[in-house]
């Protein structure tokens, strides 16, 4: 998964991921809630509910997560672990990327 960079106070673009599964194919969302964190040092900093993806489905596995300046305040600068997280109805949590898929990274610069 590739690198996130953000700006101080930046609400936008929207971080977005297609979540497949172990087979590469798309990961259905179909009755699922997502959420998108990120962790500096352990500690949650950023992250919320997110959405599906403008003109997506639920079997696309198309997610994004539109930052707040919450997300992105001078008190967050520096580089954050990110994941996905789908809740299924049963209440069990998926999270991506997955162990053997390469770490979703966010960076928030001062300037």
């Amino acid at each position: 998964m590739p690198v996130v960079q953000l700006t101080v106070g930046d609400t936008g673009p929207p971080i977005e991921a297609w979540l497949t599964d172990g087979n590469g194919a798309p990961y259905d969302l179909t009755g699922k809630t997502y959420a998108f964190t990120a962790k500096r040092d352990g500690v949650t900093t950023l992250g919320g509910a997110a959405q599906l993806a403008p003109n997506a489905v639920p079997q696309d596995g198309h997610v994004m997560y539109i930052p707040s300046t919450a997300d992105t305040a001078i008190g967050h600068v520096g580089w954050h672990e990110a994941k996905w997280h789908v809740i299924g109805a049963d209440g069990g949590i998926t999270s991506f990327p997955t162990e053997w898929e390469e770490p979703l990274r966010v960076h928030i610069s001062a300037y």
